[in-house]
């Protein structure tokens, strides 16, 4: 898998989103290379890795900055291609006067007749799907750029007295015992498809004291497979935040990746405990039955990404 490209001219989501997939279990990631993106061997270097996420958000946006658009009962194109000929096209409708119509062949093929203003409000169609695309990709990148403190949190100054925004602070909240007995309560309280995974959030519920005063532990025991965290929330952010497109809730679909993200990070801490190790196949194991039991059930998915973490604080 190492080495295979992406053309962005001819962009397979399927292709890239099973390489996310492989990247997340094999310590790769896909950059950017310009004309395609490229699975690469990961990066050492945090900053780095950070930055190629951060690039990955803004190519997946790209990426569906120039897909087919619908509007009306048909679906155009919007390629480069496809916009020169859109923008040539109404000019020469312009120039013909009011009225003029061109025949006009569609992304799957179907022939539609189409008028100058038609294929203006099929650009400001696009426009309005660019702009919340864009929201989208600020908001993520903006949490992106902050999350290492939730998932990889700074030594603490003993010395230095909480202020009111570090109590306000989002990775503060959700990492006191309040909040997590709060989320494992509603996790619990989800249709639960398999027994393990029942076993799974009951003993991390019991034993939450010890998790959060071991975590700083565990993230020095498992310093050199802490990539595995920044893959995780860029495949949680890859598969959800452009659903907000259909709903324009971006800060949900953005709070469920770091919700997703650390959930598994706390029942990995869980395991760290259990067993004094967590191995490759446990980690696959916490994965898929997070998969299972979450992201394939849209209600389960709607009530954890509405699950809010600051208020937990009042």
């Amino acid at each position: 898998m190492i080495g295979t490209k992406i053309s962005k001219s001819d962009f397979d989501s399927g292709l890239y989103a099973e390489c996310a997939v492989w990247c997340n279990a094999n310590n790769a990631i896909i950059e950017d290379k310009g004309d395609y993106y490229e699975v690469s061997a990961v990066v050492k270097s945090f900053e780095k890795i950070k930055t190629c996420k951060i690039d990955e958000l803004k190519a997946a946006r790209d990426a569906e900055e120039v897909q087919p658009i619908e509007y009306g009962n048909h679906v155009y194109d919007y390629d480069s291609k496809a916009r020169d000929r859109i923008n040539a096209a109404i000019i020469a409708l312009d120039v013909q006067g009011e009225g003029a119509k061109i025949s006009w062949t569609t992304a799957d093929n179907q022939d539609a007749i189409v008028t100058a203003a038609e294929l203006r409000a099929i650009v400001a169609a696009v426009a309005v799907r660019s702009n919340l695309l864009h929201i989208a990709y600020r908001t993520a990148k903006a949490q992106q750029e902050q999350y290492d403190d939730l998932l990889f949190p700074f030594p603490e100054d003993e010395d230095a007295d909480e202020t009111d925004e570090d109590a306000a602070s989002w990775s503060q909240a959700f990492w006191r015992e309040s909040t997590l007995t709060s989320l494992l309560e509603l996790l619990l309280g989800f249709e639960i498809n398999k027994d393990d995974w029942r076993t799974l959030l009951t003993g991390a519920k019991a034993r939450l004291p010890e998790i959060i005063a071991r975590r700083n532990d565990f993230l020095q025991a498992y310093q050199g497979k802490r990539h595995e965290y920044d893959n995780l929330l860029t495949y949680f952010l890859y598969r959800h935040f452009m659903k907000a497109l259909g709903d324009d809730a971006v800060q949900d679909k953005v709070q469920l990746a770091l919700v997703s993200t650390a959930v598994i990070q706390l029942l990995d801490v869980y395991e760290w405990l259990a067993k004094g190790e967590v191995t490759h196949w446990a980690q696959i194991c916490i994965c898929k039955a997070y998969s299972r039991e979450i992201e394939y059930n849209e209600d389960n998915t709607e009530q954890l990404a509405a699950f809010s973490v600051l208020d937990e604080m009042e």
